[in-house]
């Protein structure tokens, strides 16, 4: 799966960006029968982009939606992971809100569970140059977890943007 994150990642800032009235679909099937489809669905105000990861019955297992506004860039994101019936694990759901700096860099990551309680919140910190360094992770009573060492997904807007 991470590798098509990575691809959803660049799909998303090259559909939104490149061809941003033209609808883009495709599907991928892997030999031990799971899916991944990816859909670019542009709309006047904003765009939708999804990634659905199914196993081999066709079964939604993952969903990936970003919204994106009039520029390209990720507003909202929302992540499902959908539960197995085994009890492995639940169906949950996190919803992402972005905020960006005036170079189309993302400063900030909010993400919230289904409920909307805030799960954790992301800084994100350039040099002088625009160029991301790094992003700080705190919980959601404000405290310092860790660094995050690879850029938001959304920042390739920003990377995009200054090209």
């Amino acid at each position: 799966m991470k590798t098509y994150l990575s691809f959803f990642a660049m799909s998303l800032a090259t559909f939104a960006q490149d061809s941003p009235a033209k609808r883009q679909e495709t599907t991928n099937t892997e030999a031990n029968g799971t899916s991944t489809h990816m859909l670019w669905q542009p709309k006047p105000e904003h765009g939708v982009f999804d990634l659905k990861q199914t196993d081999k019955t066709g079964k939604v297992t993952q969903w990936y939606q970003y919204y994106v506004d009039s520029e390209g860039k990720v507003i909202i994101g929302i992540t499902r992971f959908v539960g197995d019936g085994n009890r492995t694990y639940e169906s949950i759901q996190f919803i992402t809100h972005y905020t960006y700096n005036a170079d189309g860099n993302v400063l900030e990551e909010n993400e919230f569970f289904g409920d909307g309680t805030l799960r954790h919140r992301i800084v994100y910190r350039y040099d002088a140059a625009g160029k991301w360094l790094q992003g700080d992770l705190y919980d959601a009573t404000g405290k310092l977890r860790g660094q995050k060492r690879t850029p938001p997904e959304a920042h390739l807007y920003g990377e995009k943007h200054k090209k």
